[in-house]
């Protein structure tokens, strides 16, 4: 955070690119460390920094999903955070509609908020423009164990296998788990 802020002091008021580092950093720190003490005041700052990106550059969809990812991974910091992922997302959507990452975005957004039709709904369309791409498969699996219809599932897991997605690695695992015990 400290070098950071430092780099910010010496780059021009508008430099994207070091914003979408810092932003990058965050969300890879939020990701392997959580919400601690020690990821809050960066996550915080860069979600500060990144909203100015989005002003300088209102049609950059990539800015608009990366800042809507880690408001979705902070939102536990703040029950707000995920309005405002979502409004993102949607904003992103406007600027490139056939982005199959986009309606994965939405679709985990969904969740999070436990709209599991909806996010049912994202996740297929993710999988209608990107046939293979694994991720959506095994989201669209998981979206079904947690509405409750497991079998659904079974099918959604092996193609995610298929395309690379490794659901036998301990972490997808247990989140397997834990949607059936959910």
């Amino acid at each position: 955070l400290k070098n950071f802020k430092q780099s910010f002091a010496y780059s021009p008021s508008n430099d994207q690119e070091l914003r979408f580092i810092l932003i990058q950093h965050a969300r890879d720190q939020a990701m392997l460390r959580g919400m601690a003490p020690e990821t809050i005041p960066l996550i915080t700052f860069a979600l500060s920094e990144m909203e100015k990106s989005i002003q300088v550059d209102k049609y950059a969809a990539q800015n608009y999903i990366i800042l809507s990812e880690l408001y979705l991974s902070a939102y536990t910091l703040n029950p707000k955070h995920i309005d405002r992922a979502q409004e993102l997302a949607l904003l992103a959507q406007k600027e490139a509609p056939k982005r199959y990452q986009i309606f994965t975005l939405l679709g985990r957004i969904k969740m999070s908020r436990s709209q599991f039709a909806e996010g049912i709904y994202y996740f297929k369309k993710a999988i209608e423009l990107n046939e293979r791409f694994a991720e959506s498969y095994w989201n669209l699996a998981i979206a079904y164990i947690l509405s409750g219809k497991p079998a659904q599932s079974e099918e959604l897991l092996l193609l995610a296998h298929k395309f690379g997605f490794n659901i036998y690695q301990k972490e997808n695992v247990q989140k397997l788990i834990s949607a059936y015990e959910d």
